[in-house]
């Protein structure tokens, strides 16, 4: 992985921060994509003070275009991509059972969880083809791309969504040796999974907590580096005979059900 270039959407927090620090320390130079220039470049100066390589660039993929204005700055700066990981993401409205969810709250739900996705994957792969590159895409999901969840519907349309998509375009870039696969996070310890506890219980953060734990069979929630290495691995020449799969992170939860 030495010397490759990676782009990271949504690597200001979460998964995707944890992302981006795991390539750089695998000596990839990352670019990082994000809405909050004041969090994207803290990531950026943790990774330059370690002795990585990193670039960030503003991109709110919730915008009609967003990601247009987002790439036309990464090919200005960037003759190619080798690694491509869409983790960018929103939980608004997420709470709402069906028919109370907002149109609006729906829509940007798809919008940026699920279409700014595809869009990403255009320039992305346009990127990856014209420079001949055998490169790799990872696209988050969620274990609510595999089933549904109260208070959740949109959320889990989008990311069964991520699914397909992932699984189509893997079938259709094969030859062309780019690999495309979908990680399905489970309980994740990140600011987006504290909201979530936080709108459940707001008295209670603990008790939501110990329950989330108690659902999953290794006993605990699950840390966004243990994600950020699996995505490191589907980069990876180790990984060079998959694509098109479907990799559940969620400490055995989902094991039950599928």
């Amino acid at each position: 992985m030495e010397n490759k270039v990676a782009l990271i959407t949504g690597g200001t927090s979460g998964i995707g921060k944890a992302i981006a620090i795991e390539l750089a320390s695998n000596n990839v130079t990352v670019i990082i994509g994000g809405r909050n220039e004041e969090k994207g470049q803290a990531v950026i100066n943790n990774i330059l003070e370690s002795g990585g390589r990193a670039t960030f660039y503003q991109g709110d993929f919730s915008k009609e275009n967003g990601v247009e204005d987002f790439f036309s700055r990464i090919n200005s700066s960037h003759s190619h991509i080798d690694f491509a990981i869409n983790s960018a993401g929103t939980d608004e409205g997420i709470g709402s059972f069906t028919k109370d969810i907002l149109e609006a709250d729906f829509d940007k739900q798809l919008l940026v969880n699920l279409k700014s996705i595809w869009k990403c994957m255009k320039y992305e792969l346009d990127k990856m083809l014209l420079n001949g590159t055998h490169g790799s895409i990872v696209n988050i999901s969620s274990i609510n791309g595999l089933g549904g969840t109260k208070g959740a519907a949109a959320y889990s349309a989008a990311k069964h969504g991520v699914i397909g998509l992932t699984k189509s375009a893997a079938l259709e870039y094969a030859t062309n040796k780019i690999r495309i696969n979908v990680i399905c996070p489970g309980m994740i310890m990140t600011p987006m999974l504290e909201r979530v506890m936080h709108h459940i219980s707001p008295e209670n953060n603990e008790g939501i907590k110990t329950h989330f734990e108690n659902n999953i069979p290794i006993g605990r929630i699950g840390f966004a580096n243990e994600i950020a290495t699996t995505v490191a691995f589907l980069c990876s020449d180790s990984s060079s005979y998959i694509t098109g799969q479907t990799l559940v992170v969620d400490g055995g939860m989902t094991t039950q059900f599928r």
